[in-house]
């Protein structure tokens, strides 16, 4: 099974704000763009799974706009962004660096202003992934935002790294508007342990 992890455009906040689980717009022309692009490689009749957040919306909304054989989104709390608690809409200079060192120390754990930790971020990304093996379809697609994206590619090297840490971590996320395809072969073990 391929799922192809496609990220949100870019975000119309200035740069240097955290923001998260809040719901900000997209781009317009960068959603078009995004859409245009995935339009054009996506294979016939695949579901679509999205977070119900305004910009990861206005991507599924375009996108079934231009390929109705994708048939309706199935929107999905569990694919949005991880919820930054009090950090929201912050600036990282004003979060402060002895915060944000307290997560990278405790980077599994720590929950992110008060909120979700990473690991549960990981966690219901699991459960994601259970629900859409248990599709057995050839393809998915999941409109989604860089944390997902990276929680998935965590679980497909999960085996063959240490413990969760600031280090393990992804960082090669698809930039705002891309996509990148995996292949759930290597996830059979979720089916008994998703977290």
């Amino acid at each position: 099974m391929k799922l192809w992890l496609c990220r949100h455009a870019p975000v119309q906040l200035d740069a240097g704000i955290c923001y998260g689980k809040t719901d900000v717009q997209a781009d317009p022309a960068g959603t078009r763009l995004a859409a245009d692009q995935l339009a054009q490689v996506l294979p016939q009749g695949c579901p679509v799974w999205a977070s119900p957040l305004t910009r990861t919306r206005q991507l599924a909304d375009a996108l079934t706009g231009l390929r109705p054989d994708l048939g309706p989104v199935v929107w999905d709390a569990s694919l949005q962004e991880m919820d930054f608690g009090h950090w929201e809409m912050q600036t990282w200079d004003s979060i402060g660096q002895p915060a944000v060192d307290e997560w990278v120390d405790n980077f599994a754990h720590y929950p992110v202003g008060g909120a979700e930790s990473t690991q549960d971020v990981i966690t219901r990304v699991a459960l994601m992934l259970v629900k859409v093996q248990a599709l057995n379809l050839p393809d998915v697609v999941w409109i989604t935002h860089a944390g997902v994206i990276r929680a998935v590619q965590y679980l497909l090297q999960a085996p063959h790294m240490q413990a969760l840490s600031c280090d393990t971590w992804p960082v090669n996320a698809p930039k705002p508007g891309a996509y990148c395809c995996i292949d759930l072969a290597g996830l059979n073990r979720l089916k008994t342990s998703p977290t």
